[in-house]
C-alpha cells in the first residue's frame, strides 16, 4: 500500500512539473507516464529528469532527488525479500531448519517494519518538496499522501517500540547467534561483490557499514546489564540495521543483474540495477558509521539523577534548546542518585 502511494506521489509530482514547465522545454508526453505495475520502474525517473531540464538550477536540485526516489521505492520491496523468504522457509520446513529460518524472520521483522515505513515517509516528503509551497496546499493532493504515509511508522507498534524489541528481545536470541549468522551472510555477499571488479566499490562501502554495525552490536552486548543504556540508542541502532540490510539486498540485486547481463539480459535494466546499488552504497551506507556514537552513547545524558529520597529521586531530562527540566521519578522506577 505505502509503496503504491510512493509511486502515485511520484507520478503526480511529475505531472505537476509538466504543467509548470516553461515554453519550449523538452518534455515528454503525459501519456508516456506509465502506470506503476512494479516497484522499480526506471521510466518514472527518466521522465522526471527529462521534465525538469528547462532550467539548470531546477535540473540540478530536482535531479538530485532521482536517486532517493529510485532507491527508496525499490528498497522497500527488496528490504522485505529476506524477511518474506525467511517466513516462507520457516513455514515449509520442519525441525531445526524451521527454527533457524524463524529466527531470521524474528530478527528482521522490527527492522523491516520500522525502517521501511520511515523510508516511505521520507520519499513522500520528497514528493512534497518537488511542489515547493504548493506541496502544502490541498489542490496538489500530495499533502494527503504525506499524511497517509506519516501514520505508517505509528501503526502496528510505533517504530520506537520496534527498536526496543530489536535490542531487547531479538539480539539476545540464541545468545547472539542469530545476529552473528546474519552478519556472516552479509559478509558472504561482500566477498561475492569483491569478485566483480565493477562492484568492488559497493563491497567496500557495505563492508565498512557492516563493521560499524558490528561495533555497535558488540557494545550493546557488553552493556546489556543496564537496559537504559541499551534502549537509549535503540532507534539509531535499528536504522543502522535498516541501512546495512538495504545495502545487502541491493548488492545481491547488483550481482544478479551483472550475471544476467553477461548472459544476454536486458542491458538497460541491468545497468539501472547496478546504478541504484552504487548510489545507495555511496550516499546512504556511509551514514551507518555516523550512527555508532548515537547508538552507543548510553543514557547518562538523557537522564541525570540528582538526588535520592526513598525511591523518589529528582532527575533532569534534556529538553528543547538545551533546557533541562527537573522531574520527580515515581517510586519503584529504579531512577536513583
Amino acid at each position: 500500500m505505502y509503496r503504491r502511494d510512493a509511486h502515485d506521489d511520484f507520478r503526480t509530482a511529475t505531472s505537476y512539473v509538466l504543467d509548470h514547465a516553461e515554453p519550449g522545454a523538452r518534455l515528454i508526453e503525459r501519456s508516456a507516464l506509465p502506470e506503476p505495475v512494479g516497484f522499480d520502474a526506471p521510466e518514472y525517473f527518466d521522465a522526471f529528469l527529462d521534465a525538469v531540464r528547462w532550467g539548470t538550477a531546477a535540473s540540478a536540485d530536482i535531479g538530485a532527488l532521482q536517486a532517493p526516489f529510485r532507491s527508496g521505492i525499490a528498497i522497500e520491496d527488496y528490504q522485505l525479500d529476506p524477511l518474506v523468504r525467511a517466513i516462507d522457509m520457516a513455514r515449509t520446513h520442519d525441525g531445526e531448519d524451521a527454527e533457524r529460518w524463524q529466527e531470521v524472520a524474528d530478527l528482521l521483522t522490527p527492522v523491516s517494519k520500522a525502517w521501511c515505513t520511515d523510508v516511505g515517509m521520507e520519499v513522500t516528503s520528497l514528493a512534497v518538496r518537488v511542489y515547493g509551497g504548493m506541496g502544502y496546499v490541498e489542490e496538489s493532493g500530495v499533502a494527503q499522501h504525506f499524511r497517509d504515509a506519516r501514520i505508517a511508522p505509528i501503526y502496528e507498534g510505533t517504530n520506537g517500540i520496534q527498536a526496543m524489541d530489536l535490542v531487547g528481545r531479538k539480539l539476545p536470541m540464541r545468545a547472539g547467534g542469530v545476529v552473528t549468522d546474519t552478519m556472516a551472510n552479509i559478509r558472504t555477499t561482500i566477498d561475492e561483490l569483491n569478485g566483480q571488479e565493477e562492484l568492488a566499490g559497493i563491497a567496500s562501502r557495505l563492508s565498512e557499514a557492516t563493521d560499524a554495525l558490528d561495533e555497535a552490536t558488540q557494545w550493546i552486548f557488553a552493556n546489556s546489564g543496564d537496559i537504559r543504556d541499551v534502549l537509549s540508542g535503540a532507534t539509531p541502532y535499528l536504522r543502522m540495521w535498516g541501512l546495512v540490510v538495504g545495502g545487502w539486498v541491493l548488492g545481491k540485486s547488483a550481482l544478479a543483474a551483472t550475471e544476467w547481463a553477461a548472459e544476454g539480459g536486458d542491458e538497460a535494466f541491468c545497468t539501472e540495477k547496478v546504478r541504484t546499488a552504487r548510489w545507495f552504497a555511496d550516499q546512504q551506507l556511509p551514514a551507518v558509521a555516523g550512527l555508532v556514537p548515537r547508538a552507543t552513547a548510553g543514557a547518562g545524558w538523557l537522564v541525570t539523577p540528582l538526588a535520592s529520597a526513598g525511591g523518589n529521586a529528582d532527575f533532569e531530562v534534556a529538553g528543547c534548546g538545551g533546557r533541562r527540566v527537573t522531574r520527580k521519578a515515581p517510586a519503584g522506577s529504579g531512577v536513583a542518585a
